[in-house]
């Protein structure tokens, strides 16, 4: 791809002007990052600048970025005007080159549009090392009003892998010293003699207290076996039928009726069963494991 001449000064300037503020970046462990304009894509612009705005600013709260906007290179050259020239479509080659005149290592690009009742954004973090989009989000919103809690919510998971690239940066001797998660205190001596003198775990209440909650679990398995709503909604179907003047799909004698009724007690002496043999068994085995909490003197 052949660019102007006037497009390689410009890259010159762009260079020269960011230098120094590129490795004083690299100092303070921030990634400078290039915010692009948004598209827009059936929205007007003010919408667009309005969500421009809410974007720039979730970024300017990362303490890992640097960033940098087209409103604050356009003083110093026309970077849109640039980008067309150029033929910069945002594919890759193009976001890396541009990435390279300003000295930064991330552009982040997207568009604003309308589809239906729903306002979406998109965007795209491209990696100038990689040479490829690292993360994309989309956000979309039926209300605006919404639309700055949405985009809080999803700059956390699109700013995800720059906390990896942030470790990955050299740092100081001060910076790792500072970092290094703290050294854990040895034990005090008063608490080693308190677990020393305690008691032990009583396992005969913990293995009573298993055994009753293997039998409440089977008293509930028991009485789910008894299939009482099965039969509830078979008798409740031949009511229906018999009520609307129809046939039922499935006949309901006296015998039927007898076997749910006692499929119905079944069921509630073993629901009841089991839930106080579960109950009482947790208790038995959390005061069987209680018991080694406690001191000598208890």
């Amino acid at each position: 791809m052949k660019y102007p001449i006037y497009l390689l000064v410009f890259c010159l300037v762009m260079s020269t002007a960011f230098g120094s503020q590129a490795s004083s970046a690299a100092d303070g462990q921030k990634l400078r990052t290039v915010l692009l304009d948004l598209k827009a894509n059936n929205v007007d612009q003010e919408t667009v600048n309005i969500v421009a705005s809410l974007v720039s600013a979730e970024l300017s709260q990362n303490p890992n970025l640097e960033l940098i906007t087209s409103k604050d290179i356009q003083s110093m050259a026309a970077l849109e005007a640039d980008k067309r020239d150029m033929g910069c479509d945002d594919s890759n080659s193009c976001l890396a080159e541009l990435a390279g005149a300003l000295g930064a290592r991330l552009v982040i690009f997207g568009d604003v549009g309308m589809l239906g009742p729903n306002l979406i954004l998109g965007l795209s973090l491209f990696d100038s090392e990689e040479a490829k989009a690292i993360s994309r989000i989309i956000v979309r919103t039926k209300d605006l009003g919404d639309f700055p809690d949405k985009l809080e919510e999803k700059m956390i998971e699109f700013l995800k892998p720059l906390d990896i690239a942030v470790v990955d940066e050299p740092k100081t001797v001060d910076e790792q010293v500072a970092k290094a998660p703290p050294t854990p205190e040895a034990p005090q001596a008063e608490s080693v003699s308190a677990t020393s003198s305690g008691g032990e775990i009583d396992w005969l209440k913990v293995g009573g207290g298993a055994a009753a909650v293997a039998l409440g679990a089977g008293a509930l398995l028991w009485a789910e076996s008894q299939q009482y709503g099965v039969m509830r909604a078979q008798y409740t179907a031949y009511q229906e039928a018999i009520s609307a003047g129809q046939a039922p799909d499935q006949s309901f004698s006296q015998q039927d009726f007898e076997a749910m009724n006692t499929a119905y007690t079944n069921a509630q002496t073993g629901q009841f069963m089991g839930a106080f043999l579960m109950v009482g068994g947790t208790g038995l085995m959390t005061w069987g494991v209680l018991e080694a909490f406690k001191t000598a003197g208890e």
